[in-house]
């Protein structure tokens, strides 16, 4: 029996929150932890260095989520570029790309890929499947009227010798009913998104869930939404400060809940601010 579109939109609609709030920290925590993009190097010519290791979401397959992709190439002299990919399986195909140099493997991993990391999970793959992923994004997308993110062009150059047509793995694309699912980002202009979708499949062949669906007040998460669990996970590697300030967004929660996961999440040494660790072990040396 097939789900009722109605059921259907509000419950990816509350999903959606669910995961927005984790974003929203994620996002937070990335801001005040004082992340300095690299020094800009040059990345001429980087997409025919030698192809090295290949990332993509772990949830690639769910088309509620955005898919995010990176392929890196390493030069002779160790230097590192790495292709970015977003991806909206679900409508809207390349949302974003860019193409970075690092000066080492260790800085690209400790300045930008571990920070990234922080945002989901990531696993290993083939060049061949983050092309198959990106190719079937951009073709779903154009195919209800949207064109790739401009920097699409150029990260897409680092994948010139994957072969996609290699990957059995069906790429999904849609919302879960198999319409197109246009989740609002918070750079998206609607009214456009909207309006091209009604031009292209037609009003109501569709699913569309608004900012005001994903925090709509009158419908709050409970704590079976979202859980102190759930907040243990977003919590980890903070430090003191980041922690503070990330439980100011954190108003589903009672001050005794966020209490508690402070409490948690600093009762490891490793999580503590640098300077109280210090002073604590001058006092030792004493």
């Amino acid at each position: 029996m097939s789900k009722d579109p109605a059921n259907l939109e509000k419950a990816l609609a509350k999903k959606a929150r669910k995961q927005s709030k984790k974003d929203e920290l994620r996002a937070k925590k990335a801001r005040v932890s004082g992340f300095v993009t690299p020094e800009v190097l040059s990345v001429k010519g980087a997409e025919n260095w030698e192809l090295s290791t290949c990332w993509i979401a772990s949830d690639w397959r769910d088309t509620n989520n955005l898919t995010q992709a990176i392929v890196t190439r390493t030069h002779a002299n160790g230097r590192v570029a790495a292709a970015a990919f977003v991806i909206d399986l679900a409508c809207l195909g390349a949302k974003n790309a860019s193409v970075i140099a690092f000066i080492s493997d260790y800085e690209f991993r400790t300045e930008y890929f571990n920070r990234l990391g922080r945002t989901g999970d990531f696993e290993v793959c083939s060049s061949d499947l983050i092309a198959k992923i990106v190719a079937t994004g951009i073709d779903y997308a154009r195919s209800l009227g949207f064109e790739p993110h401009p920097d699409t062009k150029g990260a897409l150059k680092f994948l010139h010798d994957a072969q996609p047509e290699t990957v059995l793995d069906k790429v999904p694309t849609g919302g879960e009913d198999g319409r197109p699912l246009f989740i609002q980002g918070p750079y998206d202009n609607v009214k456009k998104v909207l309006k091209t979708l009604d031009k292209t499949v037609g009003e109501g062949n569709y699913g569309f869930v608004s900012a005001e669906d994903m925090f709509d007040d009158d419908d709050d998460l409970d704590e079976d939404d979202f859980d102190n669990e759930d907040m243990a996970e977003i919590l980890e590697g903070f430090d003191e400060q980041e922690i503070e300030d990330a439980a100011q967004l954190l108003n589903n929660l009672n001050s005794k809940e966020i209490a508690s996961l402070l409490e948690k999440a600093l009762g490891d040494e490793n999580l503590q601010d640098q300077k109280t660790i210090d002073v604590k072990a001058k006092k030792l040396e004493e």
